[in-house]
């Protein structure tokens, strides 16, 4: 974090940047309006009119993929703008927050070579905006080059994440599941996040961030169980895929939930309304997806009150973050919008997939 630690700025630079970016979110009658539009060019269209429409202008998408790219280099060059304009005690944090992009492209990077694709396919996907900042693009272009993909692995030069992908490599060779490698990455992410949550010096926006880290973390634990059972793996190798934190996780709930025989989620419902102090019923969960969308509502709902009350915290982290993620919000509905046209859904479906504050 050179980049960061080399400057200080001050809070009154970061507010009007923010304060700026707050209404250009769009409100949920806009999202549900553009589930009506039965076209991918009368969406690109709708896109012009909004904030991505310098984006939109310089790559000139044409494909769904295309489109989704230029979605998410908005996200990510939000992200670079707070960066830099933020003071060290909320740039520190949302470092680690934009780091996930990075772990992103190496997702990316890994499932390519597995399925052999051309430097060139490989580049098509790559956000290069993020090496870029990180002053890692020459390293980040070797890794492209890579002739296979333990030579990618060992050929990672920058963060943690070279121990990481090859204690994955050694689990993917005997399961043969892809799923392994973003495990460990994401593992790194939380614990990173967990500690810049400690380093803050604010009470206030200690216990933010920490409230949000017991959604996201909880979250994840749980989906990594369910998801982890279906490999067949013992109780004891799902230990090591599991985020434990006194201030955050409940552990002996989520060793309740491990050594739980069951794979249906109806079964060990009472443990998950215990581990999110929720009541939810079996007409609301029966699957892995409907969990993951109630977990992705509570997230997203957690955001928009925090946003309702920053102009009494307009000085804490809370001001940025829940921009950043309110955007980011706004693009994966953008997202499903998207496909959802493509697909000839009805605007009733398309809605109903949204994460929308109802």
């Amino acid at each position: 974090m050179i980049h960061l630690k080399n400057r200080e700025m001050d809070i009154e630079y970061l507010i009007p940047i923010v304060s700026a970016e707050k209404p250009r979110l769009l409100k949920q009658e806009k999202l549900v309006s553009l589930t009506k539009l039965s076209s991918i060019e009368e969406f690109v269209n709708e896109l012009k009119d909004l904030k991505y429409n310098n984006l939109i202008e310089y790559y000139k998408p044409e494909s769904i993929e295309s489109i989704e790219f230029v979605l998410k280099e908005y996200l990510i060059s939000l992200y670079i703008k707070f960066l830099k304009s933020s003071p060290l005690f909320i740039s520190n944090y949302i470092y680690q927050e934009f780091l996930k992009f990075e772990m992103d492209n190496l997702k990316k990077l890994y499932r390519a070579k597995i399925l052999n694709y051309s430097y060139s396919e490989i580049d098509s996907l790559i956000h290069h905006s993020i090496e870029k900042f990180l002053n890692h693009e020459k390293n980040f272009e070797r890794l492209m080059h890579a002739s296979s993909l333990l030579d990618l692995i060992n050929s990672i030069t920058f963060g943690n994440y070279k121990n990481d992908l090859q204690q994955a490599f050694h689990i993917y060779e005997e399961s043969k599941s892809i799923y392994m490698f973003d495990v460990f990455l994401d593992l790194d992410y939380f614990k990173n996040l967990i500690i810049e949550c400690k380093n803050l010096k604010n009470n206030y926006d200690k216990n933010f961030v920490l409230n949000y880290l017991k959604l996201i973390i909880n979250g994840y634990n749980v989906l990594a169980i369910f998801r982890t059972k279906k490999l067949n793996l013992k109780a004891h190798q799902i230990y090591r895929f599991m985020i434990y934190d006194p201030n955050i996780t409940n552990e002996i709930l989520l060793e309740n939930l491990i050594n739980s025989k069951s794979y249906d989620i109806n079964r060990d419902l009472g443990i998950i309304n215990k581990i999110f102090k929720s009541n939810l019923n079996i007409n609301e969960v029966d699957t892995l997806d409907k969990l993951y969308y109630i977990l992705m509502r509570k997230k997203y709902k957690f955001f928009v009150n925090s946003l309702s009350l920053s102009k009494l915290r307009l000085y804490n982290i809370s001001y940025p973050l829940a921009v950043l993620k309110l955007t980011e919000y706004e693009i994966n509905n953008l997202i499903i919008i998207l496909n959802g046209i493509n697909l000839k859904m009805t605007p009733s479906d398309i809605k109903n997939n949204l994460i929308l504050n109802e």
